[in-house]
This record gives structure tokens, sequence and C-alpha cells, in this order.
């Protein structure tokens, strides 16, 4: 999911190179995402994370600003049961379909499962004559909004991003999670959901019927058949169990007062500046494509709102989402030299990571001459990392990216 998970070692040596790090200053991730960044230098400093979207912030708060709470087996145990609950309500209303779904996958056979898929209901859809519509129309998702009612995946997603019964399992997810807040000391709410929700997200990205990202499901076909059946067969439920007994075993504590912040760059550069006089040094790794990211991840964030949001075609966008200046041609110039002019008033490095190829015809040479401009080329180091990053429709980045890493010296 657009991780830095396989850069994070030759990120940290290089800032190691080229910078004396204290332990006592922070280092602020500005565009955290799946935080990965932030993980990794949160063993040798105070850290800041900041991102504009609330599924990125849930796993901050699961990952940095927790100190050393994990899941224990009473909350595991009362989350089973919870899950199993809502799932059986489900069984009641859906079982037969469930049932005929389940068949068609395990047989492989493409005609039933197309019939399925195409003769099944989902909110949006047209098919009004089927003896369950009635759940899925406008006044009733409306209804389950006000209500609370733990319908949203099986009513958006069901037949796209995941099969009927994933979709049930993760809206008895979403429904054992919060049963399970609303049981525990109140100190503890916030991390322990966190927690919970960053292992669903993570259960989310191995079932998906997808690509890396969620930017668009695969319709069904004889081609893509066999690799979405693939998909359909993996159990979420066991997934996301299995996860929460991952983190217990590799979380990392820490006992730094790790902050995590939720908002527009703009306002932490306009409005924070409390935090960036205590910052030596901030991490930049912003958006570098004409797409909006928030498509990419727009399924994680409704997973973790849970708010039955507007949305638009088939993918299920939320009207809501969030669109960058970085992916916008005409802006992305002004963009950095925005964030690097406010930045360069203060006393901390800047480390930026950012592509050679993409769509906005603005590359790391045309970000270096900025850096340049504000810092000057001895105090602005670079190194070129071969990697395998997603291109988004840029010929050039098609057989392998170059990386750049591009430190602004204080």
């Amino acid at each position: 999911m657009g991780s830095k998970r396989k850069l994070t070692n030759r990120i940290l040596t290089f800032v190691k190179e080229n910078l004396q790090l204290v332990d006592d200053k922070y280092i602020a991730d500005l565009f955290a995402g799946t935080n990965t960044v932030a993980q990794l230098f949160k063993t040798i400093s105070p850290i800041i994370t900041n991102d504009v979207q609330e599924y990125s912030h849930q796993i901050a708060l699961a990952l940095i600003k927790n100190k050393s709470l994990i899941i224990d087996n009473n909350t595991l145990e009362y989350l089973n049961k919870r899950i199993s609950f809502s799932q059986n309500k489900s069984q009641n209303v859906f079982g037969k379909y469930i049932e005929e779904e389940k068949t068609a996958i395990l047989n492989r056979d493409y005609e039933k499962y197309l019939k399925f898929n195409t003769s099944f209901p989902c909110y949006g859809s047209n098919l009004t004559d089927h003896e369950l519509s009635c759940y899925f129309s406008n006044d009733s998702i409306i209804g389950y909004e006000k209500k609370r009612k733990y319908f949203l995946f099986t009513a958006y997603f069901n037949n796209s991003y995941f099969s009927l019964n994933q979709s049930i399992q993760i809206d008895s997810i979403r429904y054992g999670i919060d049963k399970v807040i609303n049981k525990i000391d109140v100190k503890n709410k916030e991390t322990v959901k966190a927690i919970l929700l960053t292992c669903l997200i993570s259960a989310l990205s191995i079932a998906v019927n997808s690509t890396s990202h969620f930017a668009q499901f695969h319709k069904l076909s004889p081609e893509k058949f066999n690799w979405i059946l693939e998909r359909r067969q993996k159990d979420i439920l066991q997934i996301f169990f299995m996860k929460i007994q991952e983190f217990n075993l590799e979380f990392t504590p820490t006992d730094y007062e790790n902050i995590c912040l939720c908002d527009n760059y703009k306002n932490i550069l306009l409005n924070r500046s409390d935090l960036l006089e205590k910052t030596q040094l901030v991490y930049i790794d912003p958006p570098y494509s004409c797409a909006p990211y928030s498509r990419f991840y727009h399924v994680l964030e409704t997973a973790v709102k849970y708010d039955y949001p507007d949305v638009m075609y088939d993918a299920k966008y939320r009207s809501d989402r969030h669109i960058s200046g970085f992916n916008k041609k005409g802006q992305v110039r002004n963009e950095f030299k925005f964030l690097i002019e406010h930045l360069s008033k203060y006393k901390c490095s800047l480390l930026f990571s950012y592509p050679q190829y993409n769509d906005l015809n603005f590359n790391a040479q045309d970000l270096i001459k900025i850096c340049q401009e504000y810092y000057g080329n001895k105090n602005t180091i670079v190194e070129q990392i071969s990697h395998r990053r997603q291109g988004f429709g840029n010929i050039k980045a098609k057989n392998g990216q170059v990386e750049y890493l591009i430190l602004c010296k204080k």
C-alpha cells in the first residue's frame, strides 16, 4: 500500500551519515501514510506524525503514540463474542445467499458466480426486484447511519472489493470493535480502538480484490476469475485475529511522548510553530501523481470512519475525498515552494523522498533546484536509490523507479 518498507533502512543510514540526531527533539513525518518511516525513527527520537486521512492517523495512534499497550485475552474473548453475535444476525438474513456464493467459489464455477454477482444487489445498483433490495435502498442507508447499524460494507462493497461473506465479516468486526471500546477503561479507549482498526486495515489489504491499492476493484471476467477467487477465499475474520496476535508479539514499545496529528500539512506549518521549534528533522514524502491519493485508500478511510458516506462511481469513492496541490500539475511547484519556504524559517533539517519519474511534469531534479534555492548547494545532499515504486502510468517508470533522498541540512 504505497509503503516505504523496502527503503527504510537506507533512509535511516542516510540520515545517520549526514546528521547528528539528538533524543530530545522531534522527528516529524508530515505525510505519514502507513507510518513505516515513523516506526523506523521512533526507536531513536520522539516522533510527530501527521496525515490528512483518518486511516493513517489510526495507524499512527496504534504504532507511534502507543507506548506499550497490547490486546489482552479478556478483550479478545469479548471481541470474538460480539463479532459472532453480529455474524449470526446477518446469517439470519443472508444465509442462503452466503451459501450460494460459497458454493460457486469452492466449485470454481464461473457461470454460477457470474450469475450471483450480477443478480445480488448493492447500494447504488438498479436491482430493485430482488427479495433483499429493500436493504440497499437510499432510505435504508440513511436509516442505518442514523441508528448506527453495522451494514456499511455489505451495502457498499459486496461483490466488488470483497465478497458478500467477506463484507459481512468486516461489518461484524466493526461492530465488535465498537462494542469493545464501549466496555474498556477511558484511558485505553483511543489506543485499543486504534490497534484493532490497524489490524482490520491490514486484513483488508490482504484480502481485497484489487491491486496494491484500492483505486479500482477487478471486475469479474474469465481472465480475472482465478485471481478473484483466490482473494474471495481469504477469511478476513481469521486474518484479523492473526494480525492482532502479530501486533502483540511484534509491537515495539517506546518511552517517548510521541504526537500524532490528523490535519492538512499547511495547518501544521502555519499554526504549530510550538512543535516545529522543537523539531530537528522533517521527513516529507508527498503525493507524486496526478491521481488523488484519497482514491487509493478510500475503502480504508470508510472502514475507519464507518460513516455511510456519499459516494461516487462503482468504486464508491468518498465525495469528501481530499485532493492535494501536490497532485496538480499547475500547483505542485508552488506547493513545494510554500512548504520549503515555511520550514526554512526553523532550525530543523528537511528530508524529501521523491521519484525521478511521475506524470506531473515536475521531477526530483526540479525539487532539488528549489531546495538549493533555500538551503544552498552545499547543504543540499542528494542520494539516488533504485526502487520498484509505482509509476502510475508514467512509461519511464515501467521498468523501475529512481527514488531521490534529498536532505536540506541546517
